[in-house]
Parts: structure tokens; sequence; C-alpha cells
């Protein structure tokens, strides 16, 4: 009996090596442990962009906030700079608007819980704006040292909600920008798997939400109900042999039910990140002088019926 169980187990073993087969909860795992080590990144150097297709719901939106929205719901952004746990950070962000052949630069410093940003739709040339952190509603200024924490939550919270037989891993390694290796894992949305992908990350909308509204953003709000995840969609996350995700490359299409029938919308992200924990050498200056940024701020706010 013991030889035959054992011959069993054998031919099992060989069967599962000769088919390939994947060990997906341990993908998982490894990634949420990646994802989980991501806030002892105390200093790094990113960039990255985003590329917006968007269709959002305006109708009760203060006419500024109208005017912004509008002009980068089909835009791409691009971002590079330099962050330390301080929390210090500076950074420099162009905007170029679909159909546009010039793209606005906006220059941005945080340092002391302030944000010092010029942004040439209400500036001058040269002119900065300042936000205070801890005067904003629901903050004070704490939520952004812990955005590395509430940034890895959010992609935690993402992770859990989803079968690990969707988390797959490359073959080979990747080799990043800056010449160095890392294992690649993604997750897929295919037509096969569509509607059990978006169900299981609808269902981690509420989680996010309040995760969100603990950290800083109270009025973060988003009706999984009106949200539908489509196929072609993809999370992929590039881990380096010390256990940082260094790059992030999310395709994401969906739909957001309105009042006036089924807005179709698509996102393409990636963020790349370097010289991780290593001193960073910061360039600009905080501005001499800036103009509060409250007024505007009382102007963004969605109107009162």
């Amino acid at each position: 009996m013991f030889k035959k169980s054992a011959l069993i187990a054998v031919v099992i073993a060989f069967g599962a090596v000769a088919s390939g087969c994947t060990d997906h909860q341990q993908l998982k795992n490894d990634l949420l442990q990646a994802v989980a080590k991501q806030p002892d990144m105390k200093s790094y150097r990113f960039e990255g962009s985003v590329d917006l297709k968007l269709q959002p719901d305006l109708k009760d939106a203060a006419p500024l906030t109208a005017t912004f929205v509008a002009m980068l719901k089909n835009s791409r952004i691009n971002w590079k700079g330099v962050s330390s746990s301080e929390p210090r950070m500076e950074a420099d962000i162009s905007v170029q608007p679909q159909g546009s052949t010039a793209a606005f630069d906006i220059p941005a410093i945080l340092k002391d819980g302030k944000w010092y940003f010029s942004m040439p739709p209400i500036t001058k040339k040269d002119e900065f704006l300042v936000i205070d952190m801890a005067k904003l509603k629901g903050g004070d200024g704490k939520n952004l040292q812990q955005a590395g924490v509430l940034s890895a939550s959010i992609v935690k919270q993402l992770l859990n909600g989803i079968d690990a037989k969707y988390v797959e891993q490359a073959k080979d390694p990747v080799v990043l920008k800056d010449n160095t290796s890392a294992k690649l894992y993604t997750v897929e949305m295919t037509d096969k798997n569509e509607k059990t992908l978006s169900a299981a990350l609808k269902g981690t909308v509420p989680g996010i939400m309040d995760l969100l509204r603990t950290n800083g953003w109270p009025d973060a709000k988003l009706n999984a109900d009106t949200l539908e995840l489509h196929a072609p969609s993809r999370l992929s996350f590039a881990v380096d042999n010390q256990g940082y995700i260094r790059e992030q490359k999310i395709s994401l299409s969906f739909s957001v039910k309105t009042g006036e029938g089924t807005a179709d919308n698509h996102i393409d992200f990636e963020q790349f990140v370097s010289e991780v924990n290593q001193p960073p050498s910061f360039q600009k200056q905080v501005p001499a002088q800036a103009k509060p940024f409250e007024d505007i701020l009382k102007l963004l706010s969605p109107g009162k019926k």
C-alpha cells in the first residue's frame, strides 16, 4: 500500500512539474509581501505618466472645477521628481490636453507641510500658490507622511479582493530603465474572466473609500454599483531583488453609469522609481513669496443646491 501511494505521489508531482504547474497563491503572497514593503522606501526618484480618456459627470461641479476637469479629461500628464519621508518632495509636471500642440508645466514643491506650485492657467510666470495641508478639511498634514502606507494599503485591498489564480509571473525577469533586473507580476482582465474579475475588484471599492476617508480625504466617494470594469485591463508590478516594487503599470477600461446613460473611460498609468533609500538630492528652492490657495479652494468645492 505504501509503495503504491508513494508511486501515485511521484506521478502526480512529475505531472505537475511537466505541465508547468504554478503556485498562484505563492505568487500572490510574494506580491503582497512586496506591497507591504513599499513604505520602507524612505527616499527615491520617480518618473511616470498617465493617459486619460474620461467622460466625467460635471453637472454638479463648480465652474472652476468643471473647467480644470474638462481640460484634463482627455490629456497626457508626465511627471518626474524626488521624494523623501521628511516629508519633502519636488516634481516637474507636464500636462498636454488632447488636440493641443503645447503642454503647460507645473513645478511643485512640498516642504514643511506646505505645497507650493505654479499653474499657468491661473498664475503668471514664476508666480506660486501655496496650500497649507494642515488647514485642509479632515487633514492635518500627517496624511502626507502616510502617503506610502496609504498607497500600499489600497493596492493590498485590490489584491486581497481577487482570486490568486489571476496572479501571474513572467517566465523571465524584466530589465528596468536603470538596467536592474526585476520579477514581473501581472493581473490581466480578458474577455473570459471579465465578469468575475470586475465583480471582485468592485467589491474592494467600499474598503478603499474607507481608507481614503480615514487618511485625510473625507469627501472621497464612489458608488461601486455604477461602475463596471472591462477587458482589456491589466495591472503589472516589477519587483527588484531587494523586494521593492520599482515599476507599476495600470491599464484600465471601465464604464460609469450616469443619469444620462453609460460613459466609457480608459486610463493608462505607469510609474518607475529608482535610487531607493539613497540620499535625496533636492534642487528646487521654496518660493520667497506665494499666494494662499484658500480662496480658489472654495471655488473648487461642489456647488450647494
